[in-house]
């Protein structure tokens, strides 16, 4: 059943065109389900991963760890060397970098 946790992130543009059901407009009404209504990207990565976006440069941000991540596989790849052969298996064993805090 519905807890008060569960919801949707939707476009805000799209928010007054939104048809809900009975069942659904009762559950928000009691606060079981939530519409969020986001007008950039980063605000529904907030709301899914309970985090800030932020910046590349802000550690703790969403962008930070995605950057770091991307500059690591970008060092595996350039210690590979022009041709080799690269495989999902190889970057899935890569260690993740560390969460930041």
């Amino acid at each position: 059943g519905l807890t008060g946790e569960q919801g949707v992130a939707i476009p805000r543009a799209n928010l007054q065109h939104t048809i809900l059901r009975p069942d659904v407009v009762e559950a928000v009404r009691e606060g079981r389900f939530h519409i969020w209504p986001v007008e950039h990207v980063d605000q529904a990565l907030e709301l899914l991963a309970d985090r800030p976006a932020g910046d590349l440069e802000r550690e703790g941000t969403i962008h930070h760890a995605v950057a770091k991540r991307l500059r690591k596989l970008a060092g595996i790849l350039k210690e590979q060397g022009p041709g080799t052969e690269r495989t999902v298996e190889h970057v899935e064993k890569t260690p993740e970098p560390q969460a930041d805090p």
